[in-house]
């Protein structure tokens, strides 16, 4: 069952209203991101923020096909790493105004760079962890929880990342331990977080024996460690160059300030499958008998582009809405609300993988975020990205509405259904009035 499902069962007293928030293997430090905005903004008194994933033949042979899993164990940032090694955890984690531990900050950004590779600099990351660090008030960390997957590009970026927000701040990573449970991993992280803030006591990172990443950080190894009393920031990358971070530590959040909103611009795809798009009450369509593909690549970008044909339908839907609506500024948002989410794509992987034609091309689309992820490479956008599944429009605006008043300039909220006709697809573009 999905959200609505565990939502009936805790009682509709205790969960109003409910949600899934899908940013690849950031989607842990973004659901958090975006449940302390609904606090701080007074939305919400206390939200429930649950996570969890479980192994299974579909991601392990996804996972294998794309030749990223370690041959000999998962060993973060070591110059020997082969890998990342799958795990399973669970966790939850509940916000509210008062508490011994807080989070006191957050963050978000897109590489809009590669879909399964991440900026080579970090620069997606090291945004992230900006805003996360700036948003709680604090220059350095006493402590990192790195992602740390033990991949040889992940790992050299992530090092790069942190030598140039917190290169004095002492690094360490869970995942030689806990192994990778991909969305659910940056929710364990907090959780964790907070058992060293109460402990004092830092476990370092397992089976790192020779430091091999090009950022000179402080890593952490194998054993307890202590560390400094302070904040301790988390940090996540995911498929499509999607990052979140948050900062744990004693102080309240700031409350987010009241922004007006207007949308500027909106657009649609309609059941005839023309393009439409509405600037200050004005619509505009394609000349009246035009007969070109929907959603072509030369119709949308303008040229031939090889990768078009990989993408599901969701990613060249959202792709074309921005197109729509552009120019967008670089720092926009992309919120995807929808209620199927990748579906169609996952049975197609299903299905080739039980014939035993695993496509590590197509793995890559069985994530709800990777649309989003191709638009912000498509649109070189880097704000915060992310999909909500079961939201509903009004949830969707107002939780755009809180990235705007947090300081993002532009949010482009769309809500694509793609799964089976009829398909839906519109977007809008919210700024501060």
């Amino acid at each position: 069952g999905g959200p609505a499902w565990l939502a009936a069962r805790l009682g509709e007293a205790f969960c109003a209203e409910s949600f899934a928030v899908s940013a690849a293997c950031a989607s842990g430090t973004v659901a958090l991101g975006v449940a302390a905005r609904r606090v701080a903004s007074g939305a919400k008194r206390r939200v429930l923020v649950l996570g969890g994933d479980r192994l299974g033949d579909f991601v392990r042979e996804g996972f294998a096909a794309l030749r990223a899993l370690a041959s000999d164990g998962c060993r973060p940032f070591d110059a020997d790493r082969t890998g990342l090694t799958l795990g399973e955890t669970a966790a939850a984690v509940v916000l509210e105004e008062d508490g011994a531990d807080h989070l006191q900050g957050w963050g978000a950004g897109m590489d809009a760079n590669h879909l399964t590779g991440p900026d080579r600099n970090g620069a997606g990351l090291a945004a992230a962890c900006r805003q996360a660090l700036a948003r709680g008030g604090v220059v350095t960390p006493a402590l990192v929880i790195a992602h740390g997957t033990g991949t040889r590009y992940n790992d050299d970026a992530e090092s790069l990342a942190y030598a140039a927000v917190c290169p004095t701040a002492p690094v360490t990573a869970s995942k030689g331990l806990l192994g990778h449970s991909l969305g659910a991993c940056g929710l364990a992280d907090a959780v964790l977080a907070v058992h060293i803030r109460r402990r004092g006591v830092v476990p370092g990172i397992h089976a790192l024996s020779r430091r091999g990443c090009p950022g000179d950080i402080p890593l952490l190894g194998a054993g307890d460690h202590r560390v400094a009393d302070g904040p301790v920031l988390v940090a996540n990358a995911g498929f499509g160059g999607l990052n979140g971070a948050i900062l744990i530590g004693a102080q309240a959040p700031r409350p987010l300030d009241r922004v007006a909103v207007a949308v500027s611009a909106r657009a649609e795809l309609d059941a005839a499958g023309w393009r439409c798009a509405e600037r200050r009450g004005a619509w505009t369509e394609p000349a009246a008998g035009a007969s070109l593909p929907r959603l072509g690549a030369r119709e949308v970008l303008g040229a031939i582009d090889a990768s078009w044909g990989r993408m599901d339908l969701a990613c060249r839907a959202l792709v074309s809405l921005g197109r729509l609506l552009a120019p967008l500024p670089a720092d926009c948002a992309i919120m995807l609300l929808s209620e199927h989410g990748c579906a169609a794509t996952d049975r197609a992987f299903e299905q080739a993988r039980r014939s035993g034609a695993v496509d590590p091309q197509r793995f890559a689309y069985t994530l709800p975020s990777t649309a989003v992820g191709e638009a912000s490479i498509r649109l070189a956008l880097h704000g915060a990205g992310m999909a909500l599944l079961g939201a509903n429009d009004g949830q969707g605006r107002a939780v755009a509405d809180e990235l705007l008043a947090e300081g993002a300039s532009a949010v482009l909220l769309a809500r694509i259904e793609a799964d089976r006709p009829p398909h839906l697809a519109w977007a809008e573009l919210r700024i501060r009035a």
